[in-house]
């Protein structure tokens, strides 16, 4: 049974996650909720980007929307919008890709248009800032769940009895703010304070401070995932899906075809375990495509040549291939205003 690991407000310290997930030592059941702000204020945002980019080949990863995204992405609609986001941490995100918009990769872009508002489990549920207890997840209003902090006024518990997980709220004292049906995360990293790992459903917790040192590490040994890639600087757009290539997972020595989690023929087993992770992806898609966007927003940029790019035929993860085939083609042949779209013409032939 996997573990579901909920982690804070990020906020560009590459070097506080990698600590982390060094120290997690993932394994494919395990599920990890990432609260939002992965990008200001610290100094290596695209490097945090590039980690979560990277993490879904070691578990599953289920990153929501913070309120510092949601400026990112608003600018490239205006100067006005641009401004405000450079206003309240921004600067430092636009000098990790080279001080240009353009720098930032269609990847990178892609990966933020995708981000959920929200996740519920049987027993929590996950949003970046706070919640309307009287409504239901799909329709809460995005006052709350991206800008409204938690400080005097806590939120009565959810009418659905979950318990709530969430950040934004900065906790100096770099201690989680347990309130029982509500648990603040963001134990802010950037501000000498810690980022924090919480396990749910065993109250276990990591923390890493921004220079990646860790507050009272695991004795035991553990091979360090390799997440260098995150600090190599991508040549052009089009090179992205070389770049979505996996670090090797723990315990995986030699050359690229042991990258390979199955053999070409599958027995039973894998063959199930394959299916139902093609099945999340889509139970996933089907429960995001009534708010999916209907037009190009402004981080979805995937145009004509990229869409004609090839899935790779050489030996990788097949869930590398996933994340690439539903956030790049499956949300783009949806879209009725995209060069991807799928059409279907009576008598067309």
């Amino acid at each position: 049974m996997g573990r579901t690991i909920a982690i804070g407000d990020i906020h560009g310290c590459a070097d506080a996650l990698e600590a982390l997930l060094n120290e997690l030592d993932l394994c494919s059941d395990d599920t990890i909720i990432t609260l939002g702000d992965y990008v200001d204020r610290g100094p290596a945002s695209r490097d945090v980007i590039e980690i979560l980019v990277e993490l879904v080949s070691l578990c599953r990863l289920v990153p929501l929307l913070g309120n510092h995204e949601l400026m990112m992405a608003a600018a490239f609609n205006s100067r006005v919008d641009f401004e405000f986001w450079q206003q309240h941490g921004g600067r430092s995100t636009l000098m990790s890709y080279g001080g240009d918009l353009r720098q930032i990769p269609v990847h990178h872009r892609t990966f933020i248009n995708h981000c959920r508002r929200f996740h519920a489990t049987d027993s929590h549920f996950f949003v970046h800032a706070s919640y309307d207890p009287l409504v239901d997840f799909p329709n809460q209003k995005d006052d709350f769940i991206f800008w409204q902090h938690i400080e005097d006024q806590v939120p009565d518990q959810h009418f659905s009895k979950r318990i709530g997980i969430v950040g934004h709220t900065p906790q100096e004292s770099g201690e989680i703010r347990d309130l029982g049906h509500v648990k603040i995360l963001d134990t802010f990293c950037y501000g000498d304070g810690w980022l924090t790992a919480y396990d749910v459903e065993s109250g276990e917790q990591w923390q890493a401070r921004m220079d990646g040192v860790l507050r009272n590490p695991s004795r035991s040994s553990r091979v360090a995932l390799d997440f260098s890639t995150a600090a190599e600087p991508l040549d052009n757009d089009s090179s992205q899906a070389s770049e979505l290539g996996l670090a090797d997972e723990p315990g995986h020595e030699g050359p690229s075809d042991d990258r390979h989690e199955f053999p070409l023929e599958l027995n039973g087993k894998q063959f199930r375990s394959v299916v139902d992770e093609v099945a999340v992806w889509i139970g996933d898609f089907l429960d995001d495509l009534p708010t999916a966007t209907v037009f190009p927003g402004p981080t979805d940029l995937v145009n004509t040549d990229q869409l004609k790019e090839p899935i790779p035929e050489s030996p990788t993860d097949f869930r590398v291939l996933l994340q690439r085939i539903f956030t790049d083609f499956v949300p783009e042949s949806f879209n009725t205003t995209s060069p991807g779209y799928l059409a279907y013409i009576p008598g067309g032939g």
